[in-house]
């Protein structure tokens, strides 16, 4: 009987202290404690507009295939005249080599810049070298036609017996990358718009066509023809 007793106190205990921590916190000490202030809820962030489809800019600085060799015929054509000046007396690795040198330092970055307008526009790959327009078949096989193998061939004429195959493999590397040259062109215009490749291709036959002995000589008659290009 003293144990519900004991029971019955904790319990009234227990409610008592519930009841005055259930108590609204009105006053402290006889003090009025005003009510906090009302917070209003914060709204939710807007969704982010939807981004529209951009088309492909052109690349900040990109060239076009008439810009690019317009410039190579420019810093190539000096050196083409010097190697013309080659004569049996002086057509040794040690003249010719350094000429040699130059050229190809022209060239391997342009085929390396014509490569990396894969993806550009038309009107940015094509652009005339003025930037009106885009360029004609006409026009691009005329700029091409500049990087000929003439510089080339008058070497390879004039090399002494003693000097020919030194001079050759020389000579060899200069014309595989010109070759390369016109790979990038050909192959960079065929992605863009296939009807205008047969037209050029017919443009680059007879200039190419009057230099089938040096090609021939030099080894690259095979690399031209793998371009669709039948001499």
């Amino acid at each position: 009987m003293h144990f519900f007793k004991s029971l019955a106190a904790l319990a009234t205990v227990a409610f008592g202290a519930s009841s005055v921590v259930a108590a609204p916190l009105s006053d402290v000490g006889g003090v009025p404690i005003p009510p906090l202030p009302h917070t209003p809820s914060v709204p939710s962030p807007p969704s982010p507009p939807s981004v529209p489809n951009v088309p492909h800019l052109p690349r900040a600085g990109a060239r076009s295939i008439p810009l690019i060799l317009a410039d190579v015929t420019v810093r190539v054509t000096p050196l083409v005249a010097e190697l013309k000046l080659i004569t049996s007396s002086n057509a040794n690795t040690d003249v010719v080599g350094p000429i040699l040198d130059n050229v190809k330092a022209v060239l391997s970055p342009a085929i390396v810049e014509i490569n990396a307008l894969v993806g550009q526009p038309v009107e940015v790959v094509l652009a005339s070298v003025d930037g009106t327009g885009q360029v004609t078949v006409e026009a691009l096989a005329e700029t091409v036609s500049d990087l000929t193998f003439g510089g080339l061939r008058v070497v390879y004429n004039v090399a002494p017996s003693l000097q020919a195959a030194d001079l050759t493999g020389l000579l060899s590397d200069v014309a595989n990358i010109v070759v390369s040259l016109l790979g990038a062109v050909l192959s960079l215009v065929n992605s863009l718009t296939g009807s205008l490749l047969p037209d050029l291709i017919a443009a680059l036959v007879p200039i190419l066509g009057d230099l089938v002995s040096i090609l021939s000589s030099l080894g690259v008659i095979g690399l031209i023809q793998s371009l669709g290009i039948n001499l």
